[in-house]
């Protein structure tokens, strides 16, 4: 049977397509299990800081996530709660709205929990995901953006499989780099 926490040998170079939160934690992951050559490949600009009260002042603008118990200890497993929990904001409740349903909506509280849920914008969880790699994981992983993935080719050899990415440049992405073959 395979674990889920087994850790299979490190590659000579991974790369991770999607600089998101996933993306970012599954890197986090690799790099705290003593990978290196990770290369994260992101479509978008670099994330502003999450600390720049200029860009996150105006909380309705963004996607906000719930994060609950699972979500908490992920990231604590992963060693970066603490530098994404100083952005969050503890909620003990949510309101649901349904078509056809009240207009205000239902409120819901929860007092019975045992973690009360913390709500981030989600591209500030990236920015604070982002900040993380690059204070704590610079010379094992990489970040590039402003590239997409363009084509994605699998060879098997019978002792493995090899993962050619094809890569093109976003036109007008902040710090575009189109980044290594791998």
């Amino acid at each position: 049977t395979i674990s889920a926490l087994a850790s299979p040998p490190p590659a000579a170079a991974t790369a991770i397509v999607g600089g998101g939160p996933a993306g970012l934690a599954t890197a986090i992951m690799l790099a705290r299990r003593g990978w290196r050559d990770i290369h994260v490949f992101d479509r978008l600009a670099p994330p502003p800081a999450p600390d720049d009260a200029g860009v996150w002042s105006e909380t309705a603008r963004f996607y906000l996530l719930g994060l609950g118990g699972r979500g908490q200890l992920a990231l604590r497993a992963l060693g970066c709660w603490d530098d994404v929990s100083r952005f969050t904001t503890r909620v003990v409740g949510r309101r649901d709205w349904s078509p056809g349903g009240d207009p205000d909506g239902v409120e819901r509280i929860f007092v019975d929990r045992k973690f009360a849920t913390e709500v981030i914008a989600r591209d500030r969880l990236v920015g604070a995901l982002h900040a993380h790699v690059t204070e704590r994981y610079a010379g094992a992983v990489t970040l590039h953006h402003g590239c997409e993935c363009a084509r994605v080719d699998w060879a098997a050899d019978g002792r493995g499989a090899t993962l050619q990415l094809e890569l093109r440049e976003v036109g007008g992405a902040r710090g575009a780099a189109a980044g290594p073959a791998l």
